[in-house]
């Protein structure tokens, strides 16, 4: 028993030795490339053996720590570019705009660490997962999609989307008084994403959800059950699959389905191509321009990509859009002025959207900037890399996060207000009409920044300004009365980071008809 007691203690010691050593020389690196650092102490370090017995109060740098702390590790350094060091490791952070334009620039020097990228490659490599040549194999297959025959796709489909939800409430008075802004977030996300994606029409209340044969559930169950078992399908083995365990079954059906139906709809789209028929979904587009690049098995890796990053990302982002109408109604109201100027009382078309890529667009980014999908961007280097003319170098091997809430809420970017909700910070029609909506480059980017910004930022865009517009025609988005702008806010405040960022909790909105 002493023997394994001081066997323990001792490595214990050499472990924390090790480190020290590690943090020094990571120090003196730094501070070698004018970095000014924090070194986090062993009790608050993430990465040592006792991690979950410490008291979360001296845990300073945990998993939310971006969004906490914001513009603060900045300001106290006096610095837009602070390394923290933690358990012999170095992630420096960025938050000066031409530092993350440039860091974006320099591709060959700043790499993607793709070892953070393997979880996306549950059915194959894919746009986000790669580098190099690779990479731009899958992009020019997988980019051309993305076009404006795609974006009217989108547009359409939202609008559909949210009348169908529109009359699921206008039928049911009592879940028009308390919306829940999640479920139906998600919702209405998958379903645009099911017809602008893979080519399958849901209607909003299902009329017909028969499970075709061969499978065991629709795809219109397939789609959101992927979604849900999305974590535990990145880790569980699909060797695992038939463990007689309730989670591990249903996570394997929810993978098995979802691939089913989507190697199904290769066929389907490839079938209609060769009978000059094409769509335009993703898939179809995507598929008509492969010509033997990419494998099937690439193609679904792509698809599944389109889900993981169509679903989360922007049903967050409607949640939070949602909340700030509701919480702010002055700039609701803005909102919709312009739509009604742009279209009165019709139907919106994706004709509209140059006009309502104005204020709705401004409102959509503000919302973007406070309260990013992703909270930082991740780099790596491989090499002593010199940035901002020589001012910084970042040492061999550091990790490097363009901290997108540093930046996001800095006030030598965005003024003494960055901490406040203005959506006119954005609107830039006083200054040059033709571009209505403007920020300097490097200052904003929750699509992230240059070459490898997301493919899919303005099927997003549409998206959300489609959904929201049309909404609002027929609503004034509302807290109830006995909940509190201040409730509200607080909520919004202690935001939660995991997959993407989330609030802890729902706020509850009544829609009022206009």
């Amino acid at each position: 028993m002493i023997t394994a007691a001081v066997v323990f203690a001792s490595s214990l010691l050499l472990y924390y030795l090790y480190r020290a050593k590690k943090n020094s020389d990571w120090e003196k690196k730094c501070a070698a490339g004018n970095i000014p650092t924090v070194v986090v102490q062993f009790l608050g370090d993430a990465r040592n053996p006792f991690h979950a017995l410490v008291p979360k109060s001296l845990v300073r740098f945990n998993s939310n720590w971006h969004f906490e702390f914001k513009y603060k590790l900045f300001e106290e350094n006096n610095s837009n570019v602070v390394g923290v060091i933690n358990g012999g490791y170095l992630v420096v952070n960025v938050a000066d705009p031409e530092a993350v334009e440039e860091i974006c620039r320099r591709r060959d020097d700043f790499t993607k660490p793709l070892w953070m990228y393997k979880f996306v490659e549950l059915f194959g490599p894919n746009v986000i997962s790669t580098e190099g040549a690779v990479y731009n194999m899958h992009r020019k297959i997988v980019s051309p999609p993305f076009s404006e025959k795609n974006n009217k796709l989108v547009a359409q489909s939202s609008v559909k989307q949210t009348k169908g939800a529109i009359a699921q409430w206008e039928s049911n008075v009592a879940e028009k008084s308390n919306i829940n802004t999640e479920a139906f977030s998600r919702k209405i996300t998958l379903h645009v994403l099911a017809e602008s994606s893979f080519g399958f029409d849901f209607d909003w209340i299902p009329k017909n959800d028969q499970v075709p044969a061969g499978h065991k559930i629709s795809f219109q169950q397939a789609i959101p059950a992927m979604v849900d078992k999305m974590l535990l399908a990145m880790v569980i083995p699909k060797q695992a699959y038939g463990l007689p365990i309730k989670v591990i079954k249903d996570t394997g059906l929810s993978v098995i389905e979802f691939e089913s139906y989507v190697r199904e709809s290769i066929e389907r789209e490839a079938k209609l191509l060769d009978q000059g028929e094409p769509r335009t979904n993703l898939l179809s587009a995507m598929i008509s321009k492969n010509r033997g690049e990419l494998t099937d098995d690439e193609i679904v890796g792509n698809a599944f990509l389109f889900l993981v990053a169509g679903t989360d990302t922007s049903s967050g982002t409607i949640t939070y859009i949602l909340y700030h109408l509701a919480i702010y109604q002055e700039e609701q109201e803005k909102w919709y002025q312009e739509v009604k100027q742009v279209v009165g009382d019709r139907e919106l078309t994706y004709e509209d959207y140059p006009k309502l890529a104005t204020y709705p667009l401004c409102f959509v980014y503000e919302v973007l900037r406070m309260f990013p999908p992703i909270v930082g961007v991740p780099k790596t280097c491989s090499a002593d890399q010199p940035i901002l003319g020589g001012k910084y170098v970042i040492p061999a091997g550091a990790d490097i996060v363009m901290d997108c809430c540093g930046t996001h809420y800095s006030t030598e970017v965005w003024g003494p207000d960055a901490a406040s909700f203005n959506p006119s910070r954005f609107d830039n029609r006083a200054n040059d009409p033709t571009v209505p909506v403007y920020y300097k480059k490097g200052s904003f980017y929750p699509f992230s920044e240059g070459v490898r910004m997301c493919l899919g930022k303005k099927f997003a865009q549409v998206e959300l300004i489609f959904i929201v517009s049309t909404l609002l025609q027929k609503y004034k988005v509302q807290l109830p009365d006995d909940f509190s702008v201040a409730r509200a806010k607080k909520i919004l405040d202690e935001s939660v980071f995991s997959i993407t960022l989330r609030p802890q909790s729902n706020i509850p909105i009544k829609l009022t008809q206009r």
